[in-house]
């Protein structure tokens, strides 16, 4: 699976940051149904803000977060 969009490098604080999953299956080629279990976390020492994730039912998958606290956050992305 891949993950694409600019809310993967930066987010401004207090404004809806966006990316997209693309699943993919073992042989690499994009999914062309939905139902994956894609979810997403982003952590900043004890603070936490849950992705929230659209299934587009086509493969990939919208999501979207907004931070509230400046500094380096790390974007956990699971797919499964």
């Amino acid at each position: 699976s891949t993950a694409t969009g600019p809310g993967l490098k930066a987010a401004v604080t207090g404004e809806a940051a966006h990316y997209v999953v693309e699943v993919r299956n073992d042989e690499g080629e994009r999914v062309k149904g939905g139902g994956a279990h894609v979810t997403g976390e982003l952590v900043l020492g004890a603070e936490s803000v849950r992705v929230t994730v659209r299934d587009k039912r086509n493969g990939t998958y919208e999501c979207e977060y907004t931070v509230h606290t400046p500094g380096t956050w790390t974007l956990n992305v699971l797919v499964g």
